[in-house]
């Protein structure tokens, strides 16, 4: 089908070292990266699920990975995918911050606060090599939220700090000024208490 083809094309790109086998919803298998023998073989029988990874595949891999990739829609996509994608160099710089941004709400939603932020560390860090100051903004909100979870107030507030550098949006610098402003007027008020 057309969202299978254009998904081969994706996949195609991306795999540049090792090898992955993906078996379509028709029953093709195909591989990608150089590899001889696949480090990973996933089975997609969600028919839907190559448009949707194709569409939106921050939100489709979400789900899977949130959900251990057993959930009914996704009974077939393996959290191997996200360890072969986390852990390879070769991966576009894009694709391992939605990896790490996913790893991320995943760990906020499970309470893993130092697992989260050591993954907002890692966003800001990629961040930087993206040009997009969007990217930059939310790495660095990302980073504020794990470290206020673990109740690090002045680490939280200089993370904001780096919001308010030029290159960022201006609306993402009122908001880091805001949170910023909160987050000292209410260690002000718990100090007078």
């Amino acid at each position: 089908a057309m969202w299978d083809r254009v998904l081969d094309g994706m996949l195609r790109q991306f795999f540049t070292t090792g090898a992955f086998d993906l078996t379509y919803p028709d029953g093709t298998t195909r591989r990608y990266g150089p590899g001889d023998k696949a480090d990973v073989h996933l089975t997609l029988t969600d028919p839907a699920l190559p448009r949707r990874l194709v569409l939106s595949t921050e939100l489709a891999l979400g789900e899977a990975y949130l959900s251990g990739g057993r959930a009914a829609d996704y009974p077939s996509v393996s959290v191997e995918l996200f360890d072969k994608i986390g852990s390879d160099p070769s991966a576009p710089t894009e694709l391992s911050w939605r990896w790490h941004h996913l790893e991320y709400r995943n760990s906020m939603a499970e309470k893993q606060y130092e697992k989260a932020v050591a993954s907002a560390e890692n966003l800001v860090h990629l961040s930087g090599e993206i040009v997009d100051a969007e990217w930059r903004a939310e790495s660095i909100v990302r980073l504020a939220e794990a470290q206020l979870a673990l109740e690090r107030i002045d680490a939280a507030v200089e993370t904001y700090r780096k919001a308010l550098a030029p290159e960022i949006p201006k609306a993402r610098q009122r908001d880091a000024l805001n949170r910023i402003v909160i987050l000292r007027r209410d260690q002000n008020k718990n100090a007078e208490a």
